[in-house]
C-alpha cells in the first residue's frame, strides 16, 4: 500500500513537471513566434512607409486566427477544419502586407517612366544627378518621391551614392528600377551621357509596358477561369454545409471526409499552378 502511494506520487510529480516544462516551452515558442511576426511586420511596414505599427499587425494576426477558427468550427463543427481556418487567419495579415507591397511596386513602376524623363530633362538643363533626384521628390508624389528622398537622405548622411542606390534597389523589387540603377552606375563609371541614357531607358520601359499590357489582356480570360475553378469547389462546400449540414457532416468529421477535402485542396492547387504556368509569359 505504501509502495503504491509512493508510485502514485512519483507519477503525479512527473506529470506535473512534464506539464510545467511543456507550458514553459510552449510559452517560449509563442513568444518567439510573436517576436518574429513583429520583426517581419516592422521591416515590411517601414518599406511601405505605413502608419500601421508592427504590434497592431500582431494583434490583427491573433484576432484573425481566433475569428477564422471560430467561423470554421461554427460552419462544420470540426476541430480539424477550425484549425485549418485558423491557419488561414494566421496568413491573412501577411497576405494584406504582400498585397500592399505589390500595389506599391505597381504604382512605383507606373511613375518610373515620367521620373526617368524628368531626370533626363533635368540633366540636359545642367543639373547634377542628386539635383535631378531632388526634382523628383518635389515634382512627383508617393511612392517614388519617398524612395528618392530616402536615397538623398542616406547620401547626405555620408553614404555613397552607389551604396544608397543599392539600398534603393533592395527596398524596391522592380526589374525596371534595376535597369535604371545599373545603367546609372555604368554611365557614372565610364563617363557616358546620362541624359541620353535615361531617354533610351524611358523608351525601353514604355515599349515593355505596352507589350505587357497586350499580354495581360490576352491572358485575362485564363486568369478568371483559374480563379473560378479554384474558388468554386470551396464555395459550393460552404453553401451546401449551410443548406444541409447533416448531409455534409461526414465530409468535415470523418477520416474519409478529411481525405476527400485534402485531395480536393491538392488537385485545386495543382490546377492553379498549371494555369499560372500557362498564362505567365516573361518578356
Amino acid at each position: 500500500m505504501e509502495n503504491e502511494l509512493i508510485i502514485k506520487l512519483i507519477v503525479g510529480l512527473l506529470i506535473f513537471v512534464s506539464a510545467a516544462l511543456g507550458g514553459v516551452l510552449l510559452a517560449k515558442f509563442f513568444r518567439l513566434r510573436a517576436q518574429k511576426i513583429v520583426d517581419e511586420a516592422e521591416k515590411s511596414l517601414d518599406q511601405l512607409y505605413s502608419e500601421f505599427r508592427a504590434k497592431e499587425i500582431l494583434n490583427f494576426t491573433i484576432y484573425s486566427m481566433l475569428i477564422a477558427g471560430l467561423l470554421g468550427f461554427l460552419l462544420t463543427s470540426s476541430i480539424i477544419i477550425a484549425i485549418l481556418f485558423a491557419t488561414g487567419g494566421y496568413f491573412l495579415p501577411k497576405f494584406y502586407i504582400r498585397r500592399q507591397q505589390t500595389s506599391r511596386i505597381n504604382k512605383f513602376n507606373e511613375q518610373l517612366v515620367p521620373a526617368v524623363d524628368l531626370m533626363a530633362n533635368s540633366l540636359k538643363s545642367g543639373f547634377s544627378l542628386p539635383q535631378a533626384f531632388e526634382m523628383i521628390t518635389k515634382e512627383m508624389g508617393p511612392p517614388i518621391s519617398q524612395e528618392f528622398a530616402m536615397v538623398l537622405k542616406e547620401n547626405r548622411l555620408g553614404i555613397s551614392l552607389d551604396e544608397a542606390l543599392a539600398n534603393f534597389q533592395k527596398r524596391v523589387k522592380s526589374d525596371e528600377l534595376e535597369l535604371v540603377i545599373t545603367a546609372t552606375n555604368i554611365a557614372r563609371e565610364t563617363g557616358g551621357n546620362l541624359a541620353e541614357i535615361f531617354a533610351r531607358i524611358a523608351k525601353t520601359i514604355r515599349d515593355r509596358d505596352e507589350m505587357q499590357g497586350k499580354i495581360k489582356s490576352l491572358t485575362a480570360e485564363g486568369k478568371m477561369q483559374g480563379i473560378f475553378v479554384g474558388v468554386l469547389p470551396f464555395l459550393l462546400g460552404i453553401i451546401l454545409t449551410i443548406i444541409d449540414p447533416e448531409m455534409m457532416q461526414p465530409m468535415w468529421t470523418t477520416p474519409l471526409g478529411y481525405v476527400f477535402v485534402g485531395l480536393a485542396v491538392v488537385l485545386v492547387a495543382m490546377g492553379g499552378f498549371f494555369i499560372k504556368k500557362i498564362i505567365t509569359i516573361d518578356i
